[in-house]
């Protein structure tokens, strides 16, 4: 038998993998716009984990989840991988809602889930471009559904201040306490920390749901809605 190599759909199969770490089996279908059936692509997916490019665990309501093994992480540009045993499953899986859903929206695209990686000043979970205006910039993504001690608020703000690789990091909350306990503590600090903060309330964030255009925003002292902040604005047409 001859050695197998991931080609063509094979190959797009496994990045796309890389790049949300843990995806369920449907959404990864739905995402790939691929030319052939469903049951072909499962046919696809049981090569690539027979190979040992990929593994799948049942999650929540025992939906197939897919990532990548160290195998086929050599293959893809993302190289995240998720370990089935991490107490991270529920916060990996609504990043990678987060950034699906954001990446629809207009102005925003081409994020991905970040993961172990040394290239970037400071590691947040998730990243995504924005072109606003003509003007674009990065945004680096933090998923917090747990509130972490003031200091290391702190000092990763301060971080993402210094950082050069990141236009802005946006702070997404599924908690009002935690919010809250944020939004102080950025209150506190220098404006120049300030300027690159934002931070997000969703109450019906989860790993299925993510309604945020209407969800408000404070950045720098003041809060608007998350379509008002990203959104490009109206042209004014002058009679």
């Amino acid at each position: 038998m001859g050695i197998f190599i991931p080609m063509d759909s094979y190959k797009l199969i496994l990045e796309e993998v890389g790049r949300w770490k843990i995806i369920g089996l449907k959404n990864l279908f739905d995402s790939l716009n691929l030319n052939h059936s469903y049951s072909f692509f499962c046919r696809q997916i049981r090569k690539l984990e027979d190979e040992g490019f990929i593994s799948s665990f049942s999650g929540p309501r025992r939906r197939k989840f897919i990532t990548l093994t160290s195998r086929g992480g050599k293959l893809t540009p993302y190289n995240a991988q998720f370990e089935e045993s991490s107490a991270d499953l529920n916060h990996d899986l609504i990043t990678s809602n987060v950034i699906q859903k954001l990446n629809c929206f207009s102005t925003l695209g081409q994020g991905h889930v970040l993961h172990k990686t040394d290239f970037f000043e400071v590691e947040p979970d998730g990243l995504i471009y924005i072109n606003r205006n003509g003007k674009t910039g990065s945004i680096a993504i933090e998923v917090e559904l747990t509130q972490k001690s003031k200091n290391r608020i702190a000092a990763k703000f301060s971080c993402y201040s210094r950082a050069e690789c990141f236009s802005y990091a946006l702070y997404i909350f599924n908690k009002i306490t935690a919010y809250e306990a944020y939004k102080r503590q950025l209150e506190s600090m220098t404006e120049e920390v300030r300027s690159k903060i934002l931070l997000m309330y969703s109450p019906s964030l989860s790993i299925g749901t993510f309604n945020f255009e209407d969800e408000e925003v404070y950045f720098d002292g003041t809060v608007k809605s998350f379509h008002e902040y990203f959104s490009n604005p109206l042209e004014v047409v002058h009679q």
